[in-house]
């Protein structure tokens, strides 16, 4: 029976055959501020900036000396290491939903699952609808009429530059 099958496989997933550097705690903490710089001001571009200036910007004097290694030179500048192991996180939760899907009671394996999708954009996050209060319902005819056309975008190409 296809059951019992299911039931021998591990629920042990492999381990994670990252042939890249592995951080320490505090590398992580740095690198994580350097995201949290760059997503305030996008025009940051650590690898045009010097190692003492990057280092200050930080505030970790240890980075002038982590940055020597080349290793952790690649994983520090590098924005695709996360992606690569969501994306290999996700391939392996979809093994794991495949092989129990005569049991799909799991709960934390399929949160799990819905969190991993999330985050590697394969399903769309939930959102909320807000509603606004513009008073809208107090305008007259006219009044929306001229707040609908001042917001709608034009088709006429005489005025595209």
């Amino acid at each position: 029976m296809r059951k019992s099958s299911i039931q021998n496989k591990s629920t042990v997933l492999p381990p994670i055959p990252w042939s890249c550097y592995s951080p320490t705690d505090a590398q992580r903490w740095v690198k994580a501020r350097l995201v949290a710089e760059m997503r305030d001001d996008p025009l940051l571009d650590p690898k045009a900036l010097s190692v003492d200036r990057l280092s200050r910007i930080l505030g970790e004097p240890k980075l002038v000396d982590w940055m020597r290694d080349p290793e952790f030179r690649s994983w520090f500048l590098s924005n695709k290491h996360s992606a690569a192991k969501v994306e290999f996180l996700y391939d392996q939760w979809l093994d794991q939903v495949a092989n129990r899907l005569s049991t799909m009671n799991d709960k934390d394996l399929i949160n799990a699952g819905k969190l991993l999708a999330e985050i590697a954009y394969k399903m769309p996050r939930a959102t909320k609808a807000v509603a606004i209060d513009v008073g809208l319902s107090n305008k007259s005819d006219e009044e929306l009429a001229m707040i609908i056309k001042s917001t709608v975008v034009s088709d006429d190409k005489s005025s595209e530059d």
